[in-house]
């Protein structure tokens, strides 16, 4: 499906890491962002955006709630449309469709362990999983997030992902960094050596390069969800 898009607001952007933005989109009236953000129904959708002569996809980064008022995405800077919000802020308009996807399949994770790999810009939807997660936190066992970028300060989310007290949270750079204290490796890699495929009753979320995806499904032995992206 090739989805419709239409005029929205950056509503607001706030620095996240070296190359990363957090933006909030709405709509032209309150009414059509209600409407959008009904649209959001399930963890892990995407949007299609417009904008300085591009066309990309993203991901939507927080799950979707009944008193959502605007669509919340991680920009990086390098790519056209990224660019151009970045550059033109607070009040840019651009051109987005509704969410649309499959999403992530959550309820069957319910009653399990959880593990979530996430991968450079692949955390912004295994962001929006970890929050429907943490949502109904009672309703998983243990959950654990194994979270990739190239060097220390490329870690988006990094403040709000050290308050979390009910979630494992492992970040990892690919090689030793000086000053670096945290894991080194890949996070396929991480996450076996931590003992976490170990579980008899996990379900496994990521998202990232294929590579990694294929990579994980044959070290833990068993099925990958994805967003379908």
């Amino acid at each position: 499906m090739y989805e419709k898009v239409k005029l929205a607001l950056v509503s607001d952007i706030c620095p996240d890491a070296r190359f990363y933005r957090t933006i909030q989109l709405v709509r032209k009236t309150e009414k059509e962002t209600r409407a959008t953000c009904t649209a959001h129904s399930r963890v892990g959708q995407h949007v299609r955006v417009r904008a300085g002569g591009g066309e990309s996809y993203f991901a939507i980064a927080s799950a979707p709630t009944a008193d959502a008022a605007s669509i919340e995405l991680l920009l990086k800077r390098g790519g056209d449309v990224a660019n151009h919000i970045i550059s033109g802020g607070r009040g840019v308009t651009v051109s987005m469709s509704d969410p649309a996807g499959e999403g992530f399949d959550v309820a069957a994770a319910r009653g399990r362990d959880v593990c979530l790999l996430a991968a450079g810009s692949g955390i912004a939807p295994i962001r929006a999983l970890l929050c429907a997660l943490i949502a109904e936190r009672d309703r998983f066992k243990r959950v654990s997030l194994f979270y990739g970028q190239s060097a220390p300060d490329d870690f988006a989310y990094r403040a709000q992902l050290s308050e979390l007290t009910d979630v494992d949270v492992t970040l990892a750079v690919p090689t030793t960094t000086t000053g670096w204290s945290g894991a080194v490796g890949y996070v396929q890699h991480v996450a076996r050596d931590a003992g976490v495929f170990d579980s008899d009753n996990l379900a496994i979320y990521a998202c990232g390069m294929s590579e990694m995806l294929r990579e994980t499904q044959a070290i833990a032995g068993r099925p990958v969800l994805t967003n379908g992206s």
